[in-house]
């Protein structure tokens, strides 16, 4: 588990976000679910042939490479809270 969710935490407080973890295992699960989703209709929406017809399409590109990237950091600290 990344050390990121219990910095600066005291000893309580880190074993009960580790309590609180454990139990949340299944909402983790589908949160990743969902954002994985999220990721891959923006990674289609970038790739696809309307795209390409957006007036302001290096604005768009630049949106959804923004969002790709938060979709990603989020999911790499909900895959390392899995214990």
């Amino acid at each position: 588990m990344y050390t990121t969710w219990t910095k600066g935490l005291s000893e309580q407080h880190k074993k009960d976000i580790v309590s609180n973890i454990r139990a949340s295992q299944p909402f983790i699960k589908r949160a990743v679910e969902v954002i994985e989703d999220k990721l891959a209709v923006s990674e289609q929406l970038m790739t696809s042939r309307d795209s390409y017809d957006k007036a302001s399409w290096p604005y768009f590109q630049a949106d959804l490479l923004g969002e790709q990237r938060a979709y990603r950091k989020i999911l790499d600290l909900l895959n390392n809270v899995k214990v």
